[in-house]
């Protein structure tokens, strides 16, 4: 049994490798889950077959949106299986209808903390609520929130706090900023950052682009594509429309 391994026919790995894509593709939110206000895109991009980022997003009401990024440490097959594991913790705070973002980390630390003690996750939540015009939004040792008002000027949002695994109750922190119409946010792996010098280099090119969801996600693209990759990529995106986008759309 130790070489069943050494058996497997090339085409069988091929059409592995194949299904795992598929996986990682379908784990992935559908724009189509965002209320009518919101305007949703995203992108992933293992460094293998299968990575280590997890992506989440879903309505908690009528005009209320929770987004949520998590980048495991290391990738390929470990970090997948991380990854996988906090995707399945996800739904089960969705079905328990856990809403608050520094909740959503905690429940998530002590999971990563027992069952994955050797490792650590970095994590971003948020929850956009359209009426209120308010983005609340904690972190996890993650990258840098990407903000873009509808004037076109992009800020970053730091927050000190350990990764998933390591926090401690005092670290789990929400804040609340306003999130109007045209405002665009976007969490991103470094992944992402890395092959920019990092989260500073990212408004800089994001300045010439419109707020659209797909619009961000592909500036960001084009310009991490010449550089070679050494970690997962992954970018979600997120637009709140204005009242009259809202009327065309539906």
């Amino acid at each position: 049994m130790s070489r069943s391994a050494d058996c497997v026919r090339p085409g069988r790995r091929k059409s592995s490798s194949i299904e795992l894509a598929r996986l990682h593709d379908a784990a992935l939110p559908s724009p189509s889950t965002a209320p009518e206000p919101f305007d949703l895109a995203v992108w992933s991009r293992p460094l293998g077959v299968i990575g280590g980022d997890a992506l989440a997003a879903w309505p908690v009401g009528p005009d209320r949106l929770l987004v949520f990024l998590a980048d495991v440490m290391g990738h390929d097959l470990p970090a997948a299986l991380i990854a996988s594991a906090l995707n399945l913790d996800l739904y089960r705070l969705r079905q328990a209808g856990v809403t608050s973002p520094a909740e959503v980390l905690r429940r998530l630390d002590r999971a990563v903390a027992e069952l994955f003690p050797r490792y650590f996750v970095t994590a971003a939540c948020c929850v956009l609520d359209a009426r209120a015009g308010t983005m609340t939004w904690s972190l996890a040792g993650h990258q840098p929130l990407l903000l873009r008002q509808p004037n076109g000027q992009v800020s970053l949002l730091h927050q000190r706090a350990c990764p998933l695994g390591l926090m401690s109750d005092d670290d789990s922190q929400e804040e609340v900023i306003a999130f109007t119409p045209g405002t665009s946010l976007i969490l991103y792996s470094d992944g992402v950052s890395d092959p920019l010098g990092g989260p500073r280099g990212l408004p800089e090119v994001l300045a010439d682009s419109t707020g659209d969801a797909q619009v961000l996600i592909d500036t960001l693209r084009q310009a991490i594509e010449p550089h070679r990759r050494h970690d997962d990529r992954a970018i979600m995106a997120v637009r709140l429309r204005s009242r009259q986008e809202v009327r065309l759309v539906g």
